[in-house]
């Protein structure tokens, strides 16, 4: 059991395995990001300094999930 976090950009993937899906992980590796950080609800990403952007379908996934 683990996770795999996905890293991408418009050429570039990469794959990450952890155990958990604790926050450091991420916080360590996007301390300096600059750029527009797309993501799911998961809280770890609200610290990170840089502008934020929630994805649609997690959003309307979440949303139908309330509704059912």
């Amino acid at each position: 059991m683990g996770y795999i976090w996905a890293f991408t950009s418009m050429e570039d993937v990469a794959y990450v395995y952890t155990p958990s899906r604790e926050g450091q992980l991420v916080q360590t590796l996007l301390k300096d990001f600059k750029g527009v950080l797309v993501t799911d609800f998961y809280t770890a990403y609200d610290s990170i300094d840089c502008p934020q952007q929630k994805c649609l379908l997690h959003l309307i996934r979440d949303l139908n999930g309330e509704l059912m």
